[in-house]
């Protein structure tokens, strides 16, 4: 009767580490993906494919497969640096319940941009609710440094 009972723990103990490894993996895959969406995303953006003004609304309404597991949140802003802009891409899980989900992956990069681009973000209305600064004025703090202040809190 002892021999059945150690049998039957090792048994459910054995069970528990696999589908605890089968859960990590799907995790890790996962998180590849969201890593892929949003590189993929910049180097669109870096390559003007995209038009970084789609970016100034905050997101990318219907990903391609195979991102449409994501929820794809993205932001821009001018930086101080002459022709350059700020990227930012967060991926989040489509399906996920939490009212603010923690972003899978996020990715920032400063990348060049054309004229017309600087003039849809300077013409978008979010653009101007952030700092003097980080919109390319005069300011003290870059919109490095704004998006930095922004990630301590």
């Amino acid at each position: 009767m002892l021999a059945l009972g150690i049998f039957v723990a090792a048994g459910s103990l054995v069970l528990s580490i696999v589908a605890d490894c089968t859960r990590a993996v799907a995790r890790a895959e996962r998180l590849g993906n969201a890593v892929d969406c949003a590189r993929s995303l910049m180097a669109e953006l870096e390559a003007g494919l995209r038009p970084i003004g789609d970016l100034a609304g905050g997101g990318i309404d219907q990903p391609e497969p195979p991102w449409e597991i994501f929820r794809i949140e993205a932001r821009t802003v001018r930086s101080d640096f002459e022709g350059l802009v700020l990227a930012e891409i967060s991926i989040f899980e489509a399906d996920s319940v939490d009212a603010e989900p923690p972003a899978l992956f996020s990715l920032r990069q400063l990348i060049p941009a054309r004229p017309e681009d600087l003039e849809e973000l300077d013409a978008f209305a979010d653009f101007e609710s952030l700092p003097r600064s980080a919109a390319g004025g005069n300011g003290d703090a870059g919109a490095f440094d704004a998006l930095l202040e922004e990630d301590r809190r």
